[in-house]
């Protein structure tokens, strides 16, 4: 049987029962419905881009 429950973390009971929870990792799985705000990216993205951006300004100043 599988029971979806509602958490809220900003509660001191909300912390202690989702500290139990984290510590199973057989029969426990966490959902998190968190929406990325616009403008956000991965971690991912996120280097992509510092690496495109530093190769063209070593390019630009003749350091490549």
């Amino acid at each position: 049987m599988i029971h979806t429950v509602k958490i809220d973390e900003s509660t001191m009971n909300g912390k202690k029962l989702m500290r139990e929870v984290r510590r199973y990792k057989k029969g426990v799985t966490i959902e998190n419905s968190f929406v990325i705000p616009e403008g956000y990216v991965t971690g991912e993205e996120f280097s992509r881009r510092v690496i495109e951006r530093l190769e063209k300004t070593y390019r630009e100043h003749g350091l490549l």
